[in-house]
């Protein structure tokens, strides 16, 4: 096999979220590094598929070999973007690049005591994993959701050990109060019972503009790759 590559086809009908309805889109594509013409050829094809669904857009979401935790092409799968915009794929811009950061728990403190008077912290089920909720009052001002069981089980074994923040907010008004702080704190103790010791995030290049980059290096978290998740190709 030289090149593969997975299609999907969006319905037009209102059931479908606006952004992806009467949509084609490449899920995955993949093709050795050293074969840029079968990559040509195969993306050739693709087109071709879309033409026939008479879809609005043709897009390009993640793109890369379905992998976690990057959902997008990484920097260094330079040959799968070139390939794109050889074929006239365009990179999203603002809301669809991101950095992938992690690093271990051990330089996470524990959360100590409540930074605000009279909050507490409530842990629940959340959207993706476990969800530490800061309240006062009965408002929830603030959450942060972690996913413990990265390596599915075991069977993605090079995740081993790794855990996942997949959320952390703090509404404004509250912020730069050490309620986020706490609140990874409190995420950090609880991973760390389910034997984890490292764990990864993915910051929006919005988020990381705005200083969420400079919150996660205080835990001693440092970027390990970047990555783009959309690319869109107009469709006649």
């Amino acid at each position: 096999m030289l090149a593969a590559a997975h299609l999907l086809r969006y319905g037009a009908g209102s059931e479908v979220g606006e952004h992806l309805r009467d949509v084609g889109e490449i899920a995955w594509l993949v093709f050795l590094p050293d074969r840029d013409d079968a990559a040509a050829e195969l993306l050739s094809r693709v087109r071709e598929k879309p033409a026939s669904w008479r879809v609005a857009r043709l897009q390009a979401y993640g793109a890369g070999l379905p992998k976690l935790p990057l959902l997008g092409i990484p920097e260094t799968w330079a040959h799968v973007a070139l390939a794109l915009d050889t074929a006239g794929y365009q990179p999203a811009h603002k809301g669809h690049r991101g950095a992938l950061h992690g690093g271990r728990l051990d330089g996470v403190p524990a959360p100590g005591g409540p930074p605000v008077p009279g909050m507490i912290v409530r842990r629940t089920v959340g959207r993706f994993g476990m969800r530490f909720s800061a309240l006062l009052g009965g408002e929830e001002l603030g959450w942060c959701e972690c996913v413990a069981d990265l390596d599915r089980g075991g069977t993605l074994p090079a995740l081993r050990g790794w855990a996942e923040l997949s959320e952390v907010y703090v509404a404004e008004g509250w912020r730069n109060r050490r309620i986020g702080s706490w609140l990874v704190g409190a995420a950090a103790d609880w991973l760390r019972l389910c034997r984890r010791d490292r764990v990864i995030l993915v910051v929006d290049e919005d988020d990381e503009e705005a200083g969420a980059g400079r919150f996660y290096r205080r835990f001693g978290w440092d970027v390990l790759a970047r990555e783009v998740r959309s690319w869109s190709r107009g469709t006649a």
